[in-house]
């Protein structure tokens, strides 16, 4: 991937937006142009977290999907790949079916940050043995859309993630189904598993936000100290971020608690004995919890 790799690079530094018809808002297109050319001055400086926000700045002023582009190539060139795929993943929702006016070359550009930071941080997630990280970052990319380097990379991470001692594979479809009989040992266990991979699942989901959420308050302390004004636009920029973290992070790792604790109940309790029969995770706009049923 080494030549692709150099286009992606060459692309960041080819910035310059072309003039568009009829802008609907004059001045907010006259500030995102500013605001874009502060953002190539930046890159250009190697100042490439700056740029990155520049990018944003522009985008929300009078969005453009060259924008996002230039801004996911500016966090990868930071070797921020966290940060990279947040701009990859919008650009995808709001132009990711519009075949027309996207640029083939933005389109391959998010692709190839999408795959590549993936592995990236899968591979980190498996020198750190972050295990359930690493999986979750393999489900994201569908190796039918790698090339043969990128097909190599995964499969290797693959191998090495099924190869971990402490990695637990999939159920596999000969398991015996949880339809069964209540009273059943085998569907019952089959159930307990499911629950606790679940909250496995759940765990790993709110680690990951926890992680993101945690080195981003890091970088705000520390630009709060060193540059008062990339502070204000960093804090502005990942306040809806922060903010869900601050509740769902905590959401997550209850109801990941709770599903392990009732799966490891369903694998202690007496298997010819009442209990509970399915317990699953209640999220409403009032309340968090969880809804139990059971023969007594």
């Amino acid at each position: 991937m080494p030549y692709r790799l150099t286009l992606l690079l060459v692309a960041a530094a080819a910035l310059l937006l072309m003039p568009t018809a009829a802008a609907a808002d004059d001045d907010a297109y006259q500030e995102m142009l500013q605001l874009s050319r502060a953002a190539a001055d930046a890159v250009d400086d190697g100042n490439f977290e700056l740029g990155a926000v520049k990018f944003r700045q522009a985008f929300d002023a009078h969005p453009d999907p060259v924008l996002l582009n230039n801004e996911m190539i500016a966090w990868y060139r930071a070797d921020d790949c966290h940060n990279a795929l947040v701009p990859a993943r919008t650009f995808l929702d709001l132009y990711g079916q519009n075949e027309e006016d996207i640029d083939e070359s933005d389109r391959r550009n998010v692709r190839t940050v999408t795959i590549e930071c993936h592995l990236q941080l899968a591979e980190r997630a498996l020198d750190d043995d972050d295990l359930i990280l690493a999986n979750y970052h393999l489900d994201m990319v569908s190796p039918k859309d790698h090339d043969d380097d990128e097909q190599q990379r995964y499969t290797a991470l693959r191998d090495d993630l099924s190869a971990h001692p402490d990695f637990d594979a999939a159920p596999s479809d000969d398991t015996p189904s949880a339809a069964a009989s209540p009273g059943d040992g085998s569907s019952s266990q089959h159930f307990a598993w499911g629950q606790i991979a679940g909250g496995v699942a759940l765990a790993g989901i709110g680690l990951s936000m926890h992680t993101v959420a945690l080195s981003r308050q890091s970088q705000l302390q520390s630009l709060a100290e060193e540059d008062a004004s990339l502070f204000e636009e960093r804090r502005s920029d990942w306040s809806d971020y922060q903010n869900t973290a601050r509740w769902m992070v905590p959401t997550l790792y209850v109801l990941s608690a709770a599903a392990i604790g009732s799966g490891t109940y369903f694998l202690l309790r007496d298997e010819s004995g009442p209990g509970l029969s399915s317990i699953s995770p209640a999220i409403g706009p009032d309340h968090t919890g969880l809804t139990l049923t059971g023969q007594f």
